[in-house]
């Protein structure tokens, strides 16, 4: 999903209305050109030691507290990397192939409070975006990134301390790239330009550090969301909600690269654009609503942010919004999941409920979709579908190879277990699907192995004890690989 930066936090202590709100694994592109300013990051204090400290999983707490917090991503050899948050730090570990730790894992990551993104490289091994324990002052807490081989070993040269950006990297070709952000104050007057700015810190595989120069903000406010392409350049959504409910809707994508400031941005653009989610050649793919529950349009710009084809107005479909704003405001619509072809699938309501809808690299309609689930949309959360509770997010759709699109639905009442849907890339249900566990229970995320294999983190929600939590991996055809549990209170 899209991760939301620390102007939408600074916005929020000033501004009514603000909303703040992530995509599988892009494929690996080639490193990435060398900044020209020299960097203002560097290695970690922390002690250098050949391995990291054991682990132990289960981690012992409620899974309704600690799941919406867990990631997992999977290898490039189909095995799974998972982060879970624990009282002194971090559990990360590497399930293999019968869902059991592999050797040297799992291990801990002192003094971290949580890992926001886990990052695979071609070489099987893991880069991942944590916060440091501590006091700090404005904006987001500094990130300390670390880096391991697939047998545990920490990488010469890590970890690696940078400042904060709301845990927004990839990897490309060996190098780690992070977008960092800096906010000199903690209001910022009607009208007045935000004091700080945003760069690029690239670290190589070896954990040498190269900064880019830093970028002012000059901005008002309000919410930012923020993804890296396969350039190395940070695409960044701000909105202006207009000082009324009914004002009209704006928003301005901002780009920072490597070396500084992009060519051709800002851009503004009409309405409530989503974050970016990019193709196979770079192209940003974007959500847009005109008002708050208004129809959805794609729209496709290329790397410079010039127009491209394949934009198509969704006349029938709501995309999705992220709900973690001002008072449980859902507002900015979530960014189209994007197939390997192009193809492009918005996943939203229409009249009946929830729909996803599906168009070509062109903008045409698929055959078959949009496709309707027997079911809402499953939320975040131990919340009864019943019942009213604001700023719960939904659990993010997921897309595999040959545009495959799973979704967790909700169960019909607390006591009914949710499912895990499979769809074609014809719009029909998959044969043996839906994945129901026993009990009540709900699926909460979702991460899909380029052989297909699906990981779902699952939650049980006995209401007589603690929620636990387990990752089930499954093949294409629905058939259970392990279930293994990692969160037992």
């Amino acid at each position: 999903m899209p991760r939301p930066t620390s102007l939408a936090l600074l916005c929020a202590t000033a501004l009514l209305g603000c909303s703040t709100a992530t995509t599988s694994p892009s494929p690996e592109p080639s490193a990435v050109a060398s900044p020209t300013v020299p960097s203002t990051a560097g290695p970690s204090e922390t002690p250098d030691v050949s391995r990291a400290p054991a682990g132990r999983l289960p981690v012992r707490a409620p899974a309704t507290e600690i799941g919406p917090q867990v990631r997992m991503v999977p290898a490039s050899d189909g095995t799974l990397y998972v982060s879970i948050p624990d009282e002194g730090g971090t559990i990360l570990t590497r399930l293999d192939a019968s869902g059991d730790s592999a050797a040297g894992w799992p291990i801990v990551l002192d003094g971290t409070t949580f890992c926001g993104r886990l990052m695979p490289a071609s070489d099987g091994s893991i880069r991942v975006l944590c916060h440091v324990a501590g006091e700090f002052g404005e904006g987001f807490q500094p990130e300390r990134a670390y880096a391991f081989a697939a047998d545990a070993r920490p990488l010469d040269g890590w970890p690696v301390d940078v400042a904060g950006g709301g845990f927004v990297g990839r990897m490309i070709g060996s190098d780690f790239v992070a977008y960092s952000e800096e906010i000199l104050a903690s209001e910022v007057g009607p009208g007045q330009p935000i004091p700080g700015g945003s760069w690029i810190t690239v670290i190589a595989g070896d954990g040498t550090v190269r900064s880019g120069p830093k970028v002012p903000f000059g901005l008002t406010c309000c919410s930012g969301y923020v993804e890296i392409g396969a350039n190395g350049v940070a695409y960044e959504v701000l909105h202006d909600f207009g000082d009324e409910p009914a004002s009209p809707k704006t928003s301005t994508l901002t780009a920072v690269g490597p070396n500084g400031a992009v060519g051709g941005f800002p851009i503004e653009l009409d309405g409530l654009v989503s974050a970016p989610a990019f193709d196979a050649a770079g192209q940003l793919h974007l959500t847009v609503q005109t008002t708050v529950g208004s129809p959805a349009r794609i729209i496709v710009l290329d790397a410079a942010g010039r127009a491209g084809p394949g934009g198509v107005d969704l006349t029938d479909i709501t995309a999705d919004a992220d709900c973690v704003g001002v008072e449980g405001s859902c507002e900015v619509p979530l960014p189209p999941l994007v197939g390997a072809d192009g193809s492009r699938f918005v996943v939203g309501t229409n009249g009946a409920g929830a729909a996803v809808a599906g168009v070509d690299a062109r903008g045409e309609r698929l055959p078959g979709w949009p496709f309707e689930p027997d079911g809402p949309r499953q939320m975040i959360d131990d919340c009864p579908p019943d019942a009213a509770c604001d700023a719960f997010p939904l659990a993010a759709p997921g897309i595999g190879p040959g545009n495959v699109i799973y979704l967790s639905i909700s169960g019909s009442d607390a006591a009914s277990p949710g499912s895990l849907v499979s769809v074609g890339a014809d719009g029909q249900p998959r044969p043996g699907w839906p994945v129901v566990l026993p009990g009540p229970s709900a699926f909460w995320s979702i991460a899909v192995a380029s052989n297909g294999t699906v990981f779902a983190l699952a939650v049980e929600l006995d209401a007589d004890r603690p929620a636990s939590a387990l990752i089930v991996a499954l093949t294409p055809d629905a058939s259970m690989r392990y279930s293994t549990t990692i969160i037992e209170p």
